[in-house]
């Protein structure tokens, strides 16, 4: 079986239907649980999005010493939080 491969901001429900297109594509993605996350995605939301957040240099620089220092100065903070933008 090809791949099947879809862009962000695709519809789960246009997902859902091209992997139920036939009675063996069915069940072969009900077996492995692709139709149920289709199905659970849909009722939260529209399709799958990217969130990505590009920044600049300085402002990349200006949120890790922000993090860095705020972690000095608290140290209850994780260093999982310190992360750049």
């Amino acid at each position: 079986m090809e791949p099947r491969i879809f862009k962000f901001g695709t519809p789960y429900s246009e997902m859902y239907h091209s992997l139920a297109a036939t009675p063996e594509d069915e069940a072969f993605f009900l077996h492995n649980g692709v139709l149920q996350l289709c199905k659970r995605g849909a009722s939260v939301k529209v399709g799958i999005y990217m969130y990505t957040h590009t920044c600049t240099l300085s402002e990349s620089l200006k949120s890790f010493f922000f993090k860095q220092t705020k972690i000095e100065n608290d140290h209850n903070v994780s260093l999982s939080q310190l992360t750049a933008c």
